[in-house]
């Protein structure tokens, strides 16, 4: 039997990491990044498996991926964040697939929830395919950039609709539009890479309105956000406030260096 690596990267998730321990009992491997916990993520984490990696605080889990990775010695990596869950039949579809020897990697839709009964079911929210199973190769990592995915040739990869992901509607984005702040350091971050980058200012500016405008047409019209009536217009909006904001945080610091010199 093929043997599997389930990889978690933690930070200060007490609240949660034994719901998601629990649904990925079955894997042959537990491997737990910790990026910095401050409550007692560790010493639940610790019921379950040793092997456990503290490393310093970093802002975004994808810096340290690639080191998750490599830590894993199954033939095969099933990755989870802390706020999901999977299904009970989870490990019965996940064997057979990697009895499969033409792909090497597989995509899940998530159900993002917003309370304990509802997850968005359209828009840009779901099926929201995330590629969370693939072989243990070193040419398959992460980029480093934020919210990337594991690089794999796309013709290698497939999707799977059998089984669903489950995003844990406590850390939901889009259950409230006080939410928003927690798009905050992601706006930090993503507006700091960007504000480096070659891209004129006058071309952050435009992006400022239009990010807006094709984030919130794209999600809630053309993929049926409307559909998920007042809850799909509030995802909508809010997804889109975040992706403008980004260009708009990138021109504010370089206005703000550009008023210093």
């Amino acid at each position: 039997m093929r043997k599997i690596s389930g990889v978690i990267i933690t930070y200060n998730n007490a609240d949660i990491i034994v719901n998601c321990i629990k649904s990925i009992k079955w894997v042959d491997e537990l491997i737990v990044v910790d990026i910095g916990s401050k409550d007692h993520t560790l010493d639940l984490v610790k019921d379950f498996t040793s092997n456990i990696f503290s490393i310093s605080f970093v802002e975004y889990v994808e810096k340290v991926r690639n080191f998750s990775l490599r830590k894993a010695s199954g033939e095969w990596i099933f990755v989870i964040d802390p706020d999901e869950i999977v299904p009970k039949d989870a490990e019965r579809i996940i064997r057979t697939l990697i009895k499969d020897k033409s792909y090497d990697g597989y995509m899940f839709p998530r159900r993002n929830y917003i309370n304990f009964n509802t997850y968005l079911r359209f828009g840009f929210f779901y099926p929201d395919y995330q590629l969370r199973l693939f072989k243990n190769k070193k040419e398959i990592k992460y980029s480093g950039v934020i919210h990337e995915q594991a690089i794999i040739n796309p013709k290698k990869v497939q999707k799977i609709n059998n089984l669903e992901i489950y995003h844990d509607y406590s850390y939901s984005k889009y259950d409230s539009f006080f939410s928003f702040h927690k798009f905050f350091r992601y706006i930090k971050i993503e507006g700091e890479f960007t504000a480096k980058s070659d891209r004129k200012n006058l071309h952050l500016l435009s992006e400022i309105l239009l990010e807006f405008i094709r984030n919130f047409y794209r999600s809630f019209i053309k993929l049926s956000g409307y559909k998920d009536s007042y809850n799909g217009f509030r995802a909508a909006i809010i997804y889109s406030l975040y992706k403008s904001s980004i260009p708009l945080y990138s021109f504010l610091i370089r206005a703000k260096v550009f008023c210093k010199s």
